[in-house]
């Protein structure tokens, strides 16, 4: 009897010692995979920082601003998703129809009727248009907050009119942006170069963020992807008001950059001889 119990004893030993050894090489598995998973990132990263500063957009904030695009695409994309999942099309076919029919009039209001309005309001904001983009920033921040909180207790309202606020304030950051983009052309780069790279990066971002959204949505809930999206705003947000100064005053810039070259022009040109 003895002898069976150190022989039990010795072998559960050896099963600890296994499962110990197991463990520190699952941790130095664990732990090795998240340094590689952190410097590819980073390397993802500075690929991505030369090309969206590349030629010269560092110098005038044109970069700065793919960037912030791009990031306002990503939290777009996290609320739509996680409006996905809630009273919107959670529901049964027969059921939800009308959720739907009425979740896509709200989509298509701040395109056949509020955005004829964002532009002429937004123009009065000529010395300001940072701070008209984070406000737009921050605003949905709060929208996604108040939406996050409405979906625990269904409140169908409250949801609806967040997702109409959120559409009119997306359209709204987009004409600003469009409107301050003649700022920070760098001389190498056109106009039409410039909003094909944001429309690149922002469609990038976008594909990235849809099934990261997709699973978080599933693992957390929509109400979570929410918060993440009001934390994305926010901190966007705060990226907006960092811009540089020169992009709330596009108008004047443009002015002095046309009597720079139309003096250019003038000292370079020859006179005329006079006639005999």
């Amino acid at each position: 009897m003895w002898t069976l119990a150190r022989r039990v004893g010795h072998v559960l030993a050896e099963a600890g010692r296994a499962s110990m050894r197991a463990g520190r090489r699952t941790a130095s598995g664990t732990r090795r995979m998240g340094l590689a998973t952190a410097s590819g990132a980073q390397r993802v990263g500075h690929a991505t920082r030369r090309l969206t500063h590349a030629h010269g957009a560092d110098r005038t904030g044109l970069g700065r601003l793919i960037e912030l695009t791009a990031a306002n695409s990503a939290g777009d994309s996290l609320v739509t998703l996680a409006l996905a999942g809630t009273i919107f099309f959670g529901l049964p076919v027969n059921e939800a129809r009308g959720q739907v029919a009425l979740y896509l009039v709200i989509t298509m209001i701040p395109f056949a009727v509020v955005a004829p309005f964002v532009g002429p309001v937004l123009d009065k904001f000529r010395s300001g248009r940072r701070y008209v983009m984070a406000g737009t920033l921050f605003a949905r921040g709060l929208l996604c907050f108040a939406m996050a909180a409405a979906v625990g207790p269904g409140d169908v309202l409250t949801l609806f009119a967040g997702a109409l606020g959120v559409l009119v304030l997306s359209k709204a950051y987009n004409v600003s942006r469009a409107a301050i983009m003649p700022s920070v052309l760098p001389a190498d780069i056109t106009l039409v170069s410039a909003n094909a790279r944001v429309a690149l990066f922002s469609l990038v971002a976008a594909g990235v963020a849809v099934p990261t959204a997709a699973g978080l949505t599933a693992w957390l809930g929509a109400a979570w992807v929410l918060r993440i999206a009001m934390v994305v705003f926010l901190v966007l947000g705060v990226f907006a008001v960092r811009l540089p100064r020169h992009v709330d005053s596009p108008t004047s810039r443009r002015r002095r950059a046309a009597r720079g070259r139309a003096g250019g022009r003038c000292s370079t040109s020859v006179p005329p001889s006079p006639r005999p």
